[in-house]
């Protein structure tokens, strides 16, 4: 998507967490959570998005801007983005070598069922390492995890308040036989922050309703969770 080095998808001062570990830790877990709802109405969120992300960003961007490119270009290109900002010398690139060495990213996901509602304050998933050599990797990972997740989950949070709102009313208010899945559409792309952002929001919103007037959400959702326009599943 981003033709920029996967391990600089990070904020700047994720660059040095690894440097503070102990040099003996061999095990790190951290979890992804909802804090909190400035919005009464939403005491709960959807659990969304981790299935794209993962083939996204975990997969396809790692393998092809890290790990399918050569080691000198990738450590290189690492160490002067970090030298000229922070300082040279500043951050090793060690850790970053070795992973590109390894070939994968060697983490573990455990995640809630996606489409759950869950409290805000309750863990959503975690994420671990499975290498002893990467206990950093968990936490280095979770300004893209943070940016590319949040998103998603309102998209689907606002479908399903809709769809609420249309299986209390619909019987009362509405004459005809059209399935409440059809009841609502969404009509955002032209608004929204771009083309990923677009295919976010209809993606959220599909879990609830089956029409949308984006166009790329039907190829998005059926490459992302083997979606079916043909049966609309």
């Amino acid at each position: 998507m981003y033709k920029i080095n996967s391990l600089l998808l990070k904020d700047f001062y994720k660059a040095v967490h690894g440097d503070m570990i102990p040099t003996n830790m061999t095990k790190s877990v951290s979890y992804y959570t909802p804090r909190k709802s400035r919005i009464e109405r939403w005491p709960k969120v959807v659990n969304f998005g981790l299935q794209m992300f993962i083939k996204n960003w975990l997969i396809d961007e790692f393998n092809e801007n890290f790990f399918n490119r050569p080691y000198i270009e990738v450590v290189y290109e690492y160490q002067r983005v970090m030298d000229y900002s922070m300082g040279h010398g500043v951050c090793n690139t060690d850790k970053i070598a070795a992973l590109h060495n390894l070939g994968y990213l060697p983490i573990e996901i455990v995640s809630l069922p996606e489409g759950m509602l869950v409290p805000m304050g309750c863990p959503i998933f975690g994420i671990t390492n499975t290498h002893k050599d990467f206990a950093w990797l968990p936490q280095a990972l979770e300004s893209l995890i943070s940016a590319e997740m949040w998103y998603p989950m309102i998209t689907a949070t606002v479908g399903h308040t809709y769809r609420q709102i249309v299986n209390k009313y619909y019987d009362l208010t509405c004459d005809d036989n059209v399935p409440r899945r059809r009841a609502l559409g969404n009509f955002d792309f032209r608004g929204d922050m771009g083309v990923d952002a677009a295919l976010k929001a209809s993606a959220g919103w599909l879990l609830s309703f089956v029409n949308t007037a984006t166009v790329p959400a039907i190829p998005f959702m059926e490459e992302m969770y083997n979606c079916n326009i043909a049966n609309e599943e």
